[in-house]
This record gives C-alpha cells, sequence and structure tokens, in this order.
C-alpha cells in the first residue's frame, strides 16, 4: 500500500488527470502477464492528514515489482506525481 499527499497548492485539474493516468498504469506495465496480480487506485478517503491517493497492488515476486517500478509508464507518472504530491 502506497499513500500518496497533494502538496496544499496542488491543482485540482493536475491531481484528477494524475487519477485517470492511474486507473489504468497497470495495464500499460503489462497486468496480469506481467506479474500484476491486483492494482487499484483512488482518492484516500481518511484526509486527516491531507488530500491524496491511495494506491494498493499485489505483485507475483519482487521482480515483477521491480519491473512495474522501472516501467516507462510508472515512470512517467511517478515524475508527474513528484510535482505535487510528497
Amino acid at each position: 500500500m502506497v499513500l500518496i499527499f497533494w502538496q496544499p497548492d496542488a491543482p485540482q485539474e493536475t491531481c484528477e488527470e494524475i487519477l485517470a493516468d492511474y486507473q489504468t498504469l497497470a495495464e500499460e506495465c503489462g497486468g496480469r502477464e506481467a506479474g500484476i496480480r491486483f492494482f487499484h487506485v483512488s482518492p484516500n478517503i481518511d484526509n486527516r492528514k491531507g488530500e491524496g491517493l491511495v494506491e494498493l497492488a499485489v505483485y507475483d515476486d519482487a521482480e515483477s515489482f521491480q519491473a512495474f517500478r522501472t516501467h516507462p509508464a510508472h515512470v512517467a507518472i511517478a515524475n508527474k506525481l513528484s510535482q505535487v504530491a510528497d
């Protein structure tokens, strides 16, 4: 599980765009054939520490996880997140 918190000045439009991009990320990174067994991202409903997203994912093994982390689609979304999230 990963918790992503938006920076206070993050534009709402950018946050919505990133969430939309996240919805297809697992498939873009190979899906089940690449060892991604479960992948879900949604707005975090517990906003006590700030607004953001929660990512839940299950991989076949460490190699599948590392392949996901280095996939160009994941790198691209991580770069976008680095501009508006902590």
